[in-house]
């Protein structure tokens, strides 16, 4: 099958999401599938497939984009600095996936909500598309607010309120949505209304090293009679 790992984030980059479509790229391509990734670039200035050296630059973008979506067109897009960019942003990753063409995959794995609703809007409808949540975008941009009241941003704002929104429409854009842990599929069934036959629960793993074998090295401590440590590089919420 020829698949595209798809996420709204830089890539490639040190977190755990790039570390993750690595490794599913390796299991699957050495199992002779054909396989793609997609993301931002590291200084969000372009999306790109990155493995196929593809890509199309947002300031290429900007000038259509801003003839469709300007304040006149759509002025709600203007009543917040966090809804435009999150916004312009997502329709930036739309246009570069129908750019690059949806069509030739089998199947698409996307990796965040943005990156789900973005390509739900322009893939083929016979291409499944498989959406998986790592993280909360809307919880820790809530928090983000509540640490910052400065921002002015509470319950009642737009931004508040459109965090809640994509969680909820990224996470119902997949045939199927997948989360690491009953904790996680329980926050969108209950705060966010995502039902919750469409969510299975998968726990996913990092390789320990590129051997696939864990590192078997004798523990130092300086001064201290030495201790071994057991470490789970897992989120631990379930």
């Amino acid at each position: 099958m020829k698949i595209l790992l798809a996420t709204y984030w830089l890539i490639p980059h040190v977190g755990g999401v790039w570390k993750y479509m690595l490794q599913i790229q390796q299991r699957l391509e050495a199992m002779g599938h054909q396989v793609d990734l997609l993301g931002n670039s590291p200084d969000y200035s372009k999306f790109h497939i990155i493995n196929r050296g593809q890509e199309l630059s947002k300031t290429a973008l900007r000038p259509f984009l801003a003839s469709k979506l300007s304040a006149e067109h759509a002025p709600w897009l203007h009543r917040d600095p966090y809804i435009h960019f999150y916004e312009e942003d997502r329709y930036f990753m739309e246009l570069s996936a129908a750019y690059f063409g949806l069509g030739q995959y089998d199947v698409i794995h996307t990796q965040d909500i943005f990156a789900a609703r973005a390509i739900h809007r322009v893939k083929p409808a016979r291409v499944p598309l498989v959406a998986q949540v790592h993280g909360s975008v809307s919880g820790e941009l809530h928090n983000h607010f509540r640490l910052n009241p400065h921002l002015g941003i509470g319950e009642q704002s737009a931004a508040w309120k459109y965090f809640d929104s994509i969680e909820y429409h990224g996470a119902t854009s997949g045939q199927l949505t997948i989360t690491s842990t009953q904790w996680q599929k329980n926050e969108l069934v209950h705060d966010f209304g995502v039902p919750e036959g469409r969510i299975e629960v998968f726990q996913s793993a990092w390789t320990p090293c590129p051997s696939g074998r864990a590192y078997n090295m004798e523990p130092r401590c300086n001064g201290r009679p030495a201790k071994r440590l057991s470490s789970c590089p897992q989120d631990l919420r379930s």
